[in-house]
């Protein structure tokens, strides 16, 4: 790629010891980072989906050619039966391993579930894990989807979200922002407008999380 030279590269990183994040080494990097949004939560998910999915291909790969390996060396022929099956067998996980592409059906579940309630929305993936462009009594809220399998209905949910993270959101975004929680056993959403529930006064103090009540009156319906 144009974005990776070999000579002074604008952009590095993107790997397990970065936590999957590009680094920019230049304003051109900057630039490809902001546009192209490389550090979104989306394409860290794909980048740690695609590494994961190159070391099962690696480790596959690795136990067909030692098969192979024993085949062609004629050792072990009272097992050739065997080998030829687990040989078989492999070819079929590689081939559906192949196969794989990051796909995330929770995301398009809880479009749906705006889309049912009449909820205009929209997925962007920007940084600072935003996920969706939502309109909401007449305001428009940035807002990170976070998906709870649990199926216990509670009249009441306490949350501890990320100090680090809230004030990240009140430093850089320059909009309404939020939190959906989707429930997604018992298929249900419930809305948290931070920026409306919360001061950054309120947020940057010692601890670590911030703890948050939703109840009926955070529920979408």
């Amino acid at each position: 790629m144009i974005f990776f030279p070999d000579n002074n590269p604008a952009i590095v990183g993107g790997k397990k010891e970065n936590h999957y994040k590009y680094i920019a080494r230049n304003d051109r990097g900057t630039f490809y980072i902001n546009t192209f949004r490389l550090n979104s939560r989306t394409q860290i998910r794909f980048r740690k989906a695609r590494e994961k999915h190159e070391n099962n291909l690696h480790v596959i790969n690795s136990l067909i050619d030692e098969i192979l390996l024993k085949i062609q060396d004629n050792a072990d022929l009272y097992d050739l039966k065997d080998l030829i099956f687990q040989l078989d067998n492999l070819r079929y996980i590689k081939q559906q391993e192949l196969a794989k592409l990051p796909k995330d059906e929770m995301f398009e579940k809880a479009e749906t579930y705006l889309r049912n309630k009449g909820i205009e929305s929209s997925f962007i993936f920007e940084e600072y894990n935003i996920d969706i462009n939502m309109k909401y009594d007449d305001n428009t809220y940035y807002c990170e989807l976070v998906i709870d399998n649990s199926v216990e209905e509670k009249t009441e949910y306490r949350k501890n979200i990320s100090v680090e993270k809230l004030t990240t959101w009140f430093e850089k975004l320059n909009s309404n922002f939020g939190i959906l929680f989707y429930y997604l056993r018992i298929n249900r959403m419930y809305f948290y407008p931070v920026s409306n529930e919360m001061e950054l006064s309120n947020v940057a103090d010692d601890k670590k999380f911030k703890q948050i009540k939703i109840d009926n009156m955070h529920l979408l319906s």
